[in-house]
């Protein structure tokens, strides 16, 4: 209870009107409660018992101090299981939060395994696309995790690899376009997914095995909108290099083609960062685990 010993003593001599009874209901001797009591009417400067003998009953005053206290034990009792509610929720939530262009496509199938171990977890995700924002949200304790598409260095962050996602060339049909070089790349117009650091970093490592530099590419657009990005694509404006496993519908249905570009091979591999000093959360500590060994396995269109 997180009432004053004080307060806590004087509402049970109030209620079995005898010090000797409310000691032996609260565990602690006859002097200590005649000690608590003496002192809380020196500080309130009333008294607040009548004592005759063995006989005690509230003064006036102390009748409009019972009335007042139980009405603060009541919301202290609501206080308590309110933060005992939350904080067990707290402990089963597991924040995560991710500027990966695959995450929003992979993640829920991850989730849905492991809450067939794991019921009860509860799991809040927000995608970011600043990822300094991101970075600063593990720092400072907001998230519990963050999914990233990138290597990240980072003094307080500890980064792992946990699965790889294909990075394909998609267009529609339309455009009439199945396979390419470096120089017809080139001349190709692409639209550009902007928000992902991760797919940033590894299409220009790639390009620059074939010969070509990101300015190089015939940018039509840029956008971090992967709902735009895809009716642009589907619309015949140009080209967009975009995680298989965020266009599988589209590539199924016949909306979208695979453009092969020669010699151009794209995986992304996707990290899980946290701080270094370690995941305070035993959910968490099972999750990460949990991605680390079957992610690969349970996404489709990962394997």
């Amino acid at each position: 209870m997180i009432l004053d010993q004080k307060v806590r003593i004087f509402l049970q001599v109030a209620r079995v009107e005898g010090f000797r009874r409310a000691a032996r209901g609260l565990g602690l001797s006859q002097s200590a409660v005649s000690f608590h009591i003496d002192k809380l009417e020196e500080e309130l400067g009333v008294q607040l018992f009548n004592r005759q003998g063995r006989t005690i009953s509230l003064t006036p005053e102390g009748q409009v101090l019972f009335r007042e206290l139980e009405e603060l034990e009541r919301a202290a009792r609501r206080v308590e299981n309110n933060f005992a509610f939350h904080s067990n929720i707290l402990g089963r939530r597991i924040r995560i939060g991710s500027n990966a262009l695959a995450c929003p496509f992979t993640l829920p199938w991850v989730i849905h395994g492991f809450k067939q171990e794991h019921p009860d977890v509860l799991f809040t995700y927000k995608h970011m696309v600043d990822e300094q924002e991101l970075i600063n949200d593990l720092e400072t304790g907001d998230l519990d995790l963050g999914i990233i598409g990138h290597h990240v260095r980072h003094k307080k962050l500890s980064t792992h690899s946990c699965y790889e996602s294909d990075i394909v060339l998609a267009a529609a049909p339309s455009m009439g376009v199945e396979r390419v070089d470096a120089n017809e790349l080139a001349e190709l117009p692409i639209v550009l997914e902007n928000s992902d650091r991760g797919l940033e970093l590894l299409l220009s490592q790639g390009l620059g095995t074939i010969g070509l530099d990101l300015k190089d590419l015939h940018i039509i657009i840029e956008s971090d909108n992967l709902s735009l990005i895809k009716t642009f694509v589907l619309a015949g404006l140009g080209a967009a290099f975009l995680p298989r496993v965020a266009i599988s519908d589209e590539l199924t249905s016949g909306n979208f083609q695979e453009i092969n570009v020669h010699l151009l091979e794209l995986r992304q591999s996707i990290y899980l960062v946290h701080p270094k000093t370690g995941l305070a959360n035993p959910n968490t500590v099972r999750f990460v685990e949990f991605v680390n060994t079957q992610a690969q396995e349970i996404v489709p269109g990962l394997v």
